[in-house]
C-alpha cells in the first residue's frame, strides 16, 4: 500500500497559516512542566513574543527556539525520515480507527518512539491517540485549543465528551466533533452520544446521510454500525419489527466479516430483551440463548444477559430456572456494580421471591431503581419497567402515582421534554 493510502483530509489550523508545530510543542512542553512563560523565557525573549510563537503568531530563528526548548530540558525532533514514518504511522491509526479495524498493533509500533513522538510536531496527533487507547488527555488538549487543527480539535471533542458525564453535554461535543470531521467517524460519535441521551429520533433522522457517507467512503463497518444503533434505538422503545428489520440488514451486511460475532451478540440480547417487555418470553430465551457466555469472565454484560434470563423466565413460570439465574449473579464478583445494578438485582430477587407489590420495602427498592434509572438517563432500562410499577401503584391503589409514571415514560418513547 503506498504512503497515500492513509492520508486524512485535514484543513488546516486556524490563524495566518504560520507553521504552529514548534510553538505548539512549546506550550505543551511548558505545560507539562508547570512552567509560566516568564519562567521559561527569561534572558531569552519577552513572555509577550513566547507567548506569539505558541500560538503560532511568528515565526522565530531556530537559535532562540533552541534556547527555549533547552530551557525546557527536551530536545526537538527533526529527522525528516523518522518524522515522515511516524507521518505515516499516525494516519494509519486514524484511518483504522475510522473504518472499524483494530487499532492496538499500529498504537504499539508508535509507542516504541512515544520519546520522540512527544518531542516532535507530531506530538498533539501522539497525544490524541494516546487519549483514545489510554483514556483521558482532554483537559490538556484543551489548553492547547488554540493551537489544534481542524481535525484535532474534532478528536480532542471526542476525548472530551468521553469524560463528561451528562449526556445533553456529550451531544453538544460530539455534535461539534461531526460538524468539523464531516464523516463517519464524527457521526458515530454523535449517533453514541443521543443513544445515551435517549434522543432515538435523532438517530433516525440521520440514516440518508450517514448511509450517504458510508458508501462514499467505502466503508462497510460504519454502514453496519449505522443500522445496528438504528435498530438498537427502536429496541429501546419496543418497536420490533423496525428493530429486528435493521438488525438483519446489519448482520447480513457483516456477515463474512470479523465483525459479525461482536455485532451479533448485541443484536440478540436487545432483541431478547425487547421481547421480555413485550412478554413473548419464549421468543425472548430464543435469542438470550444464542448468547455465547463465559461464567468465569463475570462482568456487566453477563450481569445483564443472566438478569434477563431470569425475568423470561419468571415471566413463564418457572421460579426454579429463574433462582439458577439469580444465584449465579449473587456469587459473582460484583465491586464493579453501580447503584442501578444492585437495585436490578434487589428487585428480580424479591421479585422471584414473591414479595408482594404491597411490601413497602419491594416498593422502596423499585421507586429508587426508577429514581436511579431517570437520574442516570438510563431510558430503554427505565422503560422495561413501566409495567411493574404500574401493577406495583394499582396494587397499592396508588392510582395518581401509577397514572404519572405511565405519562412520564410515555413522553420518553415518544421524547418529549423531560421533567
Amino acid at each position: 500500500m503506498n504512503e497515500d493510502a492513509y492520508r486524512i483530509e485535514d484543513t488546516g489550523a486556524d490563524g495566518d497559516g504560520a507553521d504552529k508545530a514548534a510553538g505548539t510543542l512549546l506550550r505543551l512542553a511548558r505545560l507539562r512542566a508547570d512552567m509560566e512563560l516568564k519562567e521559561v523565557c527569561t534572558g531569552i525573549c519577552v513572555p509577550s513574543y513566547l507567548s506569539k510563537i505558541e500560538r503560532g503568531k511568528v515565526q522565530p530563528d531556530s537559535g532562540l527556539l533552541g534556547q527555549l526548548f533547552e530551557r525546557l530540558g527536551i530536545r526537538y525532533e527533526t529527522d525528516p525520515v523518522f518524522l515522515k514514518e511516524c507521518k505515516r504511522r499516525t494516519e494509519e491509526y486514524f484511518f483504522r480507527q475510522r473504518y472499524g479495524l483494530d487499532t492496538s498493533e499500529s498504537y504499539r509500533n508508535l509507542k516504541t518512539d512515544a520519546d520522540r513522538l512527544s518531542y516532535s510536531p507530531l506530538a498533539v496527533d501522539w497525544l490524541l491517540i494516546v487519549g483514545f487507547e489510554e483514556d483521558g488527555g482532554s483537559e490538556l488538549l484543551e489548553k492547547l485549543h488554540e493551537n489544534l487543527t481542524r481535525r484535532q480539535r474534532a478528536y480532542f471533542y471526542i476525548l472530551k465528551s468521553a469524560d463528561e458525564t451528562d449526556p445533553v453535554e456529550q451531544v453538544k461535543d460530539c455534535s461539534r466533533a461531526s460538524a468539523l470531521l464531516n464523516d463517519t467517524f464524527g457521526m458515530r460519535c454523535l449517533l453514541d452520544a443521543w443513544f445515551a441521551a435517549g434522543d432515538y429520533n435523532a438517530i433516525h433522522y440521520l440514516e440518508n446521510r450517514f448511509v450517504a457517507a458510508a458508501l462514499d467512503e467505502g466503508n462497510t463497518f460504519a454502514l453496519g454500525y449505522y443500522y445496528h444503533i438504528n435498530a438498537s434505538a427502536y429496541a429501546c422503545v419496543d418497536m420490533d419489527e423496525m428493530m429486528v428489520s435493521y438488525y438483519r440488514k446489519s448482520e447480513y451486511l457483516l456477515m463474512n466479516t470479523g465483525w459479525r460475532d461482536a455485532f451479533l451478540a448485541s443484536a440478540c440480547y436487545n432483541m431478547g430483551s425487547v421481547y421480555v417487555v413485550l412478554e413473548e418470553y419464549e421468543k425472548a430465551l430464543s435469542y438470550f440463548d444464542q448468547i455465547p457466555v463465559d461464567a468465569k469472565k463475570a462482568d456487566r454484560d453477563v450481569f445483564l444477559l443472566w438478569h434477563k434470563k431470569a425475568w423470561a423466565y419468571l415471566g413463564l413460570g418457572d421460579r426454579e430456572q429463574a433462582m439458577k439465574y439469580i444465584d449465579l449473579i449473587g456469587r459473582m464478583e460484583r465491586d464493579w456494580m453501580d447503584e442501578a445494578d444492585r437495585l436490578m438485582y434487589d428487585e428480580i430477587r424479591m421479585r422471584a421471591e414473591m414479595v408482594s407489590f404491597l411490601e413497602s420495602d419491594y416498593l422502596d427498592v423499585l421507586e429508587h431503581l426508577t429514581d436511579v434509572l431517570k437520574k442516570k438517563q438510563t431510558f430503554s432500562f427505565l422503560y422495561s419497567y413501566r409495567k411493574i410499577m404500574r401493577a406495583a401503584y394499582v396494587a397499592r391503589r396508588q392510582y395518581r402515582k401509577a397514572l404519572e409514571t405511565e405519562l412520564f415514560i410515555s413522553r420518553i418513547k415518544h421524547k418529549e421534554s423531560l421533567v
